[in-house]
């Protein structure tokens, strides 16, 4: 994921992005890198062998959710099942850390 969080270390979202893509180094050669395929710097993680991305598009593809006040809403699919859930976190940014999280179970 790529976001405006960090520039003021940074400076450039580009700086940024490159220091993120170094990070690749760092893995073991078996090791499965988790991809947000909604971000659009996504293209770029994708040089490692071992991927598995998430989105509304991505193989943990989501599907619907709702964000109410106490809780979440999120249905979404992988590998042709469809599933529900509903967690205590709100705000669009936690169904993207929720499925990064359940990819690595």
């Amino acid at each position: 994921n790529l976001t405006e969080d960090h520039l003021d270390y940074h400076k450039t979202m580009d700086a940024y992005l490159a220091e993120k893509v170094k990070l690749i180094t760092y893995l073991k050669e078996d090791a499965t890198m988790v991809i947000n395929s909604d971000d659009q710097a996504s293209e770029r993680f994708k040089i490692f062998k071992n991927y598995k991305t998430y989105g509304m598009n991505g193989d943990y593809k989501i599907i619907n959710f709702e964000i109410l006040p106490d809780h979440t809403n999120l249905e979404f699919s992988y590998k042709e099942n469809n599933y529900n859930v509903t967690t205590n976190l709100t705000s669009k940014f936690n169904i993207y850390n929720y499925l990064t999280s359940y990819q690595l179970l």
